[in-house]
């Protein structure tokens, strides 16, 4: 008999549902942004086979997910390593494929946003406001 990782009690025989979806379970890490210098940061995720370029997407766009799909015990890893860079990170359970067609959720950061002045409606930059039609 199996033991739940997480000490929560037994877990079935290995065919068992409840142990097939604790196997099927994935998770993805979020980055939030830095716990401190981005010089030193830049240069720690280049010495992990980061891309500079992709380093600096990474931190003028956070939050962003930069991995998913891993096991815990994976996903563990990646964070310390990257919190031990100086970034802020964090671990989150999804489900994979539950609905093919949100999988992934974009989130444009705060500087592709622009308010009107006409009508304060916040909006991504455009020539003209959604609500009232102002040029921006």
């Amino acid at each position: 008999m199996l033991t739940h990782l997480c000490g929560t009690g037994p877990v079935e025989g290995a065919g068992s549902k409840r142990f097939l979806d604790y196997m099927a379970k994935r998770y993805r890490i979020i980055f939030y942004g830095l716990s401190g210098n981005k010089e030193q940061f830049k240069d720690r995720m280049v010495y992990l086979n980061a891309r500079p370029e992709l380093v600096d997407q990474i931190i003028n766009r956070a939050p962003v997910i930069l991995k998913e799909g891993l096991s815990l015990e994976i996903s563990m890893r990646y964070a310390s390593a990257v919190q031990r860079a100086g970034g802020k990170v964090e671990i989150q359970e999804y489900e994979q494929n539950k609905n093919p067609v949100a999988r992934k959720i974009s989130v444009a950061p705060f500087n592709d946003f622009t308010m009107c002045p006409e009508c304060g409606q916040k909006q991504l930059k455009r020539r003209s406001c959604i609500r009232c039609g102002c040029i921006l």
